[in-house]
């Protein structure tokens, strides 16, 4: 079976299928199911059938088959788990696939790491309305809110304008075209004088100028808390997290936190922000059990 994120190790263990199948009121889970939900329910359905063919036999009244198993969970966590405002509307599919199925599915979901571990198990739910648009190009517009759909379609888009660019009459007309498209905007006076700003703050003439900018960068003081890392940080070295919630992933429930800086805002550094936009647990987050642990009583308290 595939490879699973750390957080979705932790979650969904042997335990955490076992408890919701035995509707025990101490377990809450979400009522979408994701790629890693679904590869570590896939591997536990395997297991319990071993068990059952024990002495002690089936004690949860499961179906017999591998199949049957994985749909009664399935079922079970689609009417009994609670949804948050950020999970989409998902209809369940009435007849839902079999379990080698499932594994195929799971299988290349995973193939290539763990980056599509958060994302939604969409084998097991009804293709959205979005996707049902009459025209190809309202589909295509409706694929690219897919974040996994859209970053392998610039990768790939990428990858071709690497390969055209070796062709030097290609290169050179592509140039050609790029230089025509900036004269044609700087006849713009404001788009002229953004410009000249531009190079005005990036390019300082003397030390004095240097120094004026960092000190303009740094006046405010590392005072910006990151929602993700909990570290804090200088105002240019952060964004507002509302750009990063904006995407609608799966994992930014698990990853931003709702830190507050001391200007009210919410805040998430660029480091955090580049995983999250890729569906990843950024290294540094506490998400991955890196929080800063609760200050022993018996230290004095710190000004």
């Amino acid at each position: 079976m595939a490879s699973v994120c750390q957080y979705c190790e932790q979650q969904y263990t042997f335990d955490h299928f076992n408890s919701i199948i035995s509707h025990s009121a101490n377990v809450t889970f979400r009522q979408t199911i994701t790629h890693g939900c679904l590869c570590k329910l896939l591997a536990w359905a395997k297991a319990k059938k071993q068990s059952n063919k024990s002495p002690v036999g089936n004690t949860d009244d499961l179906p017999s088959n591998l199949t049957g198993i994985a749909h009664a969970v399935i079922n079970t966590i689609h009417t009994c788990g609670a949804s948050s405002s950020s999970d989409p509307s998902l209809q369940l599919k009435s007849t839902l696939p079999a379990f080698c199925t499932l594994k195929r599915s799971v299988t290349r979901a995973l193939a290539a790491g763990n980056a599509n571990c958060c994302l939604i198990a969409q084998c097991l739910y009804e293709p959205s309305g979005a996707l049902q648009t009459r025209t190809p190009a309202e589909r295509k517009r409706a694929s690219r809110k897919n974040v996994e759909l859209r970053h392998s379609e610039e990768s790939l888009d990428s990858s071709r304008r690497k390969i055209r660019r070796q062709d030097t009459s290609y290169r050179q007309r592509e140039q050609s075209l790029d230089s025509s498209r900036r004269n044609l905007r700087r006849q713009d006076s404001s788009y002229r004088q953004q410009e000249l700003t531009r190079q005005r703050e990036h390019n300082c003439a003397n030390t004095a100028q240097l120094v004026s900018r960092f000190c303009n960068l740094i006046q405010s003081g590392p005072v910006f808390v990151c929602t993700s890392c909990d570290q804090l940080f200088y105002k240019h070295s952060v964004k507002t997290a509302d750009s990063i919630r904006l995407l609608s992933l799966p994992i930014i429930c698990t990853v931003l936190l709702g830190k507050i800086s001391s200007d009210g805002n919410e805040y998430i550094c660029h480091t955090c922000a580049k995983y999250i936009r890729q569906n990843k647990i950024p290294p540094c987050s506490i998400a991955n059990n890196l929080q800063f642990p609760t200050a022993p009583s018996h230290l004095p308290t710190l000004n």
